[in-house]
């Protein structure tokens, strides 16, 4: 009985083992720049188009890149999926059969994987950008509205009135979202207990004028410190926030 419990033991081990050194193995060909440039080559120069799709990419390539999609993990990965794969994606003679499955399943992953995320953390961004043009707009924005929009409005929802945190956060997001989509969100989510910050400032500071270009109140100093947040790069003149910090002063 020990003898078997050691031997199935050690079998699991070289299973184990097996199974890293194959993983290491692809990774090492997924990252190999040299080999995809000849298969660049050998695509564009040497197999016909079609003799190229059934022999390499259908029987090597393309189950090589569904195994690796398969087996990563966004949450464990310590190399951010598009620097190894989008390489790939673009290699001539892979047709959209070839990639649509891939890129669809590195999205439903990133979804997943979003669902435990906090718009704190900036390396959703840095995992997400590079998919933009590849998922394409429509695909985008769906994904965006699911996985990074409520999160979003969630922490502008919940955010202290003095704390310009969970509008940064934001904001970093304001090249994927658009201007449109920020603004919006900030109206929605943001602008409420803005308003309500700003009344209870007002009512304890009878005295105050948000408006005193000049400063010198709390409740100036602390409008004025909420205009350099909201109005700050692209969103500097954006007719939608200048309207409502306007509205503010009356």
């Amino acid at each position: 009985s020990s003898s078997s419990s050691s031997s199935s033991s050690s079998g699991g081990d070289s299973h184990k083992a097996a199974k890293k050194r194959k993983r290491q193995l692809l990774q090492a060909t997924l990252n190999n720049s040299e080999l995809l440039s000849v298969l660049e080559a050998l695509s564009r120069h040497v197999f016909p188009p079609l003799m190229f799709e059934c022999v390499v990419v259908d029987k090597w390539i393309a189950p090589m890149l569904r195994d690796a999609v398969h087996d990563w993990n966004p949450r464990r990965a310590r190399v951010p999926v598009h620097t190894w794969l989008q390489p790939w994606l673009s290699l001539h003679g892979l047709q959209p059969r070839h990639t649509q499955p891939l890129v669809t399943e590195v999205r439903k992953k990133l979804a997943v994987a979003l669902q435990q995320w906090h718009p704190a953390d900036s390396s959703a961004l840095v995992v997400v950008r590079p998919w933009a043009t590849v998922f394409g707009a429509s695909t985008l924005r769906e994904f965006l509205r699911r996985s990074i929009q409520p999160k979003l409005a969630r922490a502008l929802q919940t955010h202290s009135a003095s704390n310009p945190a969970p509008v940064e956060w934001l904001l970093r997001w304001h090249s994927m979202l658009g201007t449109s989509t920020v603004v919006t969100l900030l109206q929605r989510s943001f602008f409420p207990l803005w308003f309500e910050r700003l009344v209870a400032l007002l009512v304890d500071n009878p005295t105050d004028n948000a408006g005193n270009g000049g400063g010198g109140s709390e409740t100036a100093d602390w409008y004025s410190a909420w205009r350099s947040v909201l109005l700050s790069g692209e969103l500097q003149r954006n007719g939608r926030l200048l309207f409502v910090l306007t509205q503010a002063l009356h």
